[in-house]
């Protein structure tokens, strides 16, 4: 349900509905029982429409952010959660995020940073969004949720003929309309994330794309996508890619990542050494003259003292950039290759294990 409240302030930053004290006290249990099973020093917080107070029982999802919860536990919880309070829910989505994801200037930080501001009602444990200042609404704001659109459709590209037509239709649907919110909050001076409205919004814009901005507003709801759907809306010149060249041409793209530091200076990360002890930790990789091994196939080299070459599947080297995008590049040499750049002298060691553990799992 659309948020009611959110839009822009007379001085021109976005505000919303999402308050601790709009939470309906129907739900209070629930989230008892997700605080009740994390440490003290996990930051958590509620957002969506029971943050906002629009939720009805039992038809709303209970969305919580959660910052230095292990994904693991997260998806654990979430399930037993859902599992217990099945007659107050449709489900309790548990996401598990770094503070890592909330450094830096890149465009994908700052919109986690807007995200945690306006759209999240703290709980419990640090409250990193306390300190942080009202965000303009305007479309480095729109950039930071959604100029990830290109990268998207490349990977639900990708997964065509690998995953659910239905959910894959959903996926598609949902972050699309997004991106399409925020195309009309740029074009008419405004800020909303609401998918219908923006919807019913840009086919007065471009009456063209209104029977498919229609059908995307019954997919986003329902998911119920026949099976050839996500073929034809990711098809060449067809409302996806309208939508993301559109995004492109107002709003911009997340920026590819460029090293701003210099040579020998190091900001965190990690180094070949704690790179040597993770790798050599899994089972069956072996360090050998040119790099570290699995079965004799590559796992990851160092090309330098501070970049480290990792042999990860084309098909999830987006994710990786998606959620770490000061961590990795994809030069135009690796384009074609199922390999990645990550620059220890900047990234997250999170990001870097992770890109070694899919190198892993992809070679043995």
């Amino acid at each position: 349900m659309a948020d009611p409240r959110e839009g822009v302030t007379p001085d021109g930053l976005i505000v919303t509905g999402a308050r601790r004290d709009r939470v309906p006290s129907a739900y209070e249990p629930v989230l008892a029982y997700v605080l009740g099973r994390v440490a003290p020093e996990v930051s958590v917080h509620v957002y969506g429409s029971v943050a906002n107070g629009t939720a009805s029982v039992p038809g709303s999802d209970v969305d919580l952010l959660t910052i230095g919860l292990p994904a693991a536990d997260a998806s654990v919880l979430g399930a037993e959660a859902s599992a217990a309070f099945a007659d107050v829910c449709r489900g309790v989505e548990i996401a598990a995020v770094s503070s890592d994801d909330y450094a830096g200037e890149g465009d994908e930080a700052y919109g986690n940073r807007v995200f945690l501001r306006h759209y999240c009602a703290h709980l419990a444990g640090p409250d990193p969004g306390e300190a942080l200042p009202g965000f303009p609404a305007d479309a480095r704001a729109a950039r930071g949720f959604n100029g990830d659109i290109e990268r998207a459709l490349r990977r639900w590209r990708a997964a065509l003929g690998r995953d659910d037509p239905s959910d894959l239709s959903l996926r598609i649907a949902r972050k699309s309309l997004l991106a399409l919110a925020g195309l009309v909050s740029v074009h008419d001076g405004t800020w909303t994330t609401d998918r219908f409205t923006s919807a019913a919004r840009w086919s007065e814009i471009e009456p063209a794309l209104a029977p498919e901005l229609a059908r995307l507003r019954t997919l986003s709801d329902s998911g119920d996508g026949t099976t050839d759907e996500p073929e034809a809306l990711l098809a060449a010149g067809g409302v996806i890619e309208s939508i993301a060249a559109r995004f492109a041409a107002e709003i911009g793209l997340w920026r590819p990542w460029t090293r701003p530091v210099a040579d020998g200076v190091r900001s965190g990360g990690m180094t070949p050494d704690e790179v040597d002890a993770f790798v050599s930790s899994l089972d069956g990789c072996r360090h050998k003259p040119r790099g570290w091994y699995v079965h004799d196939r590559l796992v990851a080299r160092l090309v330098d003292a501070s970049t480290l070459l990792v042999r990860v599947p084309i098909e999830r080297r987006e994710e990786l950039i998606e959620r770490w995008p000061d961590a990795f590049g994809i030069p135009p040499r690796l384009e074609a290759h199922h390999k990645i750049e990550a620059y220890l002298d900047r990234a997250a060691p999170d990001a870097v294990r992770e890109a070694i553990r899919l190198a892993w799992e992809f070679q043995r």
